[in-house]
């Protein structure tokens, strides 16, 4: 187990942020009993289901509260990325050289690359760590509900239960440290980096659907055409 256990400029990143490491670890906690919870009582209530194939859930409140727990998970997992890159930027790297305490760890014989690949890969394993534990709480809630026609495909679950989430948190991780090193002012550097990403996820966010191949479908005139559905 020794050789597990983190030495040098990682040890003192964990030990530096252990807090905010337990924050991120309550939040998933917290979120797993939730909707957890709201999970079994779902599934206490059988959903009754029509001859004609029509769903509908049998207990409404339980339905209807988790849906909209799930609602705000996913909407806090589309604020990940921006919370992750202002950390980054401001926190991680800034602070350090505003106040002059990445000096300290210059004179232990550590590398200037060696100090800046501790502080990112230990943001970055925290960050994708953190988001995959909420994507598989996501999904624990998103089984439950047969009619997820009802919740809106895009952004929610799209960005929150398959690799785009950590897609945006590596973006993140580069734009906060480069800001970071660039501009080396905690609340400046924060701030800019809130604003970048959040321009580069509205811009990939209304672009999204223009990157996929197009499909060309054709029928006969007058027909009752319907565009297939692709994998």
């Amino acid at each position: 187990m020794s050789a597990l256990a983190l030495k040098g400029p990682y040890w003192v990143t964990v030990r530096q942020y252990r807090r905010t490491l337990w924050l991120a670890v309550a939040v998933v906690v917290v979120s797993l009993a939730v909707i957890g919870g709201l999970r079994i009582w779902d599934a206490r209530t059988p959903d009754p289901i029509s001859k004609d194939g029509t769903w509908f859930p049998g207990d409404d409140r339980a339905y209807d509260l988790l849906r909209a727990a799930l609602e705000y998970t996913g909407g806090g997992m589309l604020l990940l990325p921006l919370l992750v890159g202002a950390f980054v930027a401001g926190p991680l790297i800034a602070r350090e050289f505003e106040s002059g305490t990445y000096k300290l760890s210059l004179t232990q014989s550590v590398s200037p690359v060696a100090w800046l690949r501790a502080k990112l890969l230990t943001s970055t394993a925290a960050a994708l760590l953190t988001a995959l534990a909420l994507a598989g709480v996501f999904r624990i809630g998103w089984s439950g509900l047969p009619g997820t026609w009802f919740m809106k495909w895009d952004p929610v679950p799209y960005a929150a239960v398959g690799v785009v989430l950590f897609g945006h948190l590596l973006a993140a991780v580069a734009v906060g440290a480069l800001i970071g090193l660039l501009i080396r002012r905690t609340l400046v550097a924060m701030a800019v980096t809130g604003v970048t990403m959040g321009v580069v996820l509205a811009v990939l966010g209304a672009f999204r659907w223009s990157f996929l191949p197009v499909v060309t479908a054709t029928g006969p005139v007058g027909s009752n055409f319907h565009a297939p559905w692709t994998a």
